[in-house]
């Protein structure tokens, strides 16, 4: 199962054992989860290793709902020329996405 690394401000958050709203529960951890789905996307982890199963838990974090926006975003930079996060990718931004 997959787990991101936490920053430092979900740590605070984390440990705010009397927090007033539940927000790291709500916000952080999917967060957390779609920061770590991009590293492994944009590192070349999952080009390298194309039949790795990662399981990913949180309805696969906040990847799904904003494959629009990371695929026009993606091709944007790519149209300007500051597409060298996208090397050594042989698919489209979205299909390494839906691997999880």
């Amino acid at each position: 199962m997959m787990e991101a690394q936490p920053t430092l401000c979900a740590l605070k958050a984390r440990f705010q054992i009397e927090a007033k709203y539940p927000s790291w529960h709500i916000f952080s951890w999917p967060y957390q989860d779609a920061i770590a789905q991009v590293r492994l996307v944009f590192s070349g982890i999952l080009e390298r290793y194309p039949n790795l199963n990662l399981i990913n838990h949180h309805a696969g974090a906040t990847a799904p709902f904003f494959e629009g926006r990371i695929t026009t975003l993606c091709n944007m930079l790519e149209m300007r020329g500051r597409a060298g996060f996208k090397r050594g990718l042989t698919k489209s931004v979205g299909e390494y996405f839906r691997m999880f």
